[in-house]
């Protein structure tokens, strides 16, 4: 299991105890972290004798995913909000593949690349949350957008016939015949498995990127509600 860092909280922190959560040793670095991710803080005293006083912590979300899970600092949060939360409440889009997954978050006007959605989770992977080798895979047929689900026995016979074809044709034809068949290529996905280890830091980042989607919903109807009257007037 992984050694897990403390996460930040509205209290009063010795110098210390911030240098061990922000692997520094930089009273300057950690001030500056603060104020780049909206932290209010206070500090007394110097040198070894600093404290801090984190007063409130606009976005728990992003502290949360950059101090426990390492998410990069130029992560676009709101988008990585949006993501965790269909991803982790809704059991259907967990398990698609994330060519699917890439349709919805650009349906749902949050667009993101399957390549980004990839690095997504696999952080969490890389922190334990979730094991990707779970032996339990989604098998379709993709084609451009076009996602066609399927089952194992399909899948295996749809590249045993294309081993079959390129014993007297081009890799491409044989690819081309099965497209034609089946609607697009076979591939399988691992459906991976939350770890029960750390289903309390599951539980958390989940609470985080649901206020934080909430949050945002709530402005948004606050923001037309508010360009409606106007126009009303």
């Amino acid at each position: 299991m992984k050694w897990r860092k403390t996460m930040l909280e509205c209290r009063e922190y010795s110098y210390q105890e911030l240098c061990s959560i922000f692997n520094t040793h930089d009273a300057r670095s950690i001030k500056n972290r603060l104020t780049r991710w909206n932290v209010e803080y206070t500090y007394k005293g110097r040198g070894a004798n600093l404290k801090f006083t984190i007063q409130n912590i606009h976005d728990p979300f992003r502290v949360f995913c950059i101090l426990e899970l390492s998410y990069s600092p130029q992560t676009d949060f709101r988008k990585l909000a949006y993501f965790l939360y269909y991803y982790m409440n809704d059991v259907e889009f967990y398990s698609l593949p994330c060519e699917r997954q890439e349709q919805i978050m650009w349906m749902e006007g949050t667009p993101l690349t399957r390549q980004t959605i990839e690095t997504y989770i696999q952080r969490l992977a890389d922190n334990e949350l979730i094991l990707r080798a779970s032996g339990n895979f989604r098998y379709y047929f993709a084609l451009g957008d076009t996602i066609i689900d399927t089952d194992e026995e399909t899948y295996k016979q749809a590249w045993h016939e294309y081993w079959i074809h390129i014993e007297i044709m081009p890799p491409q034809d044989a690819i081309w015949q099965m497209r034609r068949k089946y609607g697009g290529v076979a591939r399988k996905q691992a459906i991976p498995e939350q770890n029960v280890f750390y289903l309390d830091t599951w539980d958390t980042l989940n609470a985080y990127a649901t206020a934080r989607v909430e949050a945002d919903m709530d402005e948004f109807i606050s923001s037309n509600y508010s360009d409606a009257q106007e126009s009303i007037e």
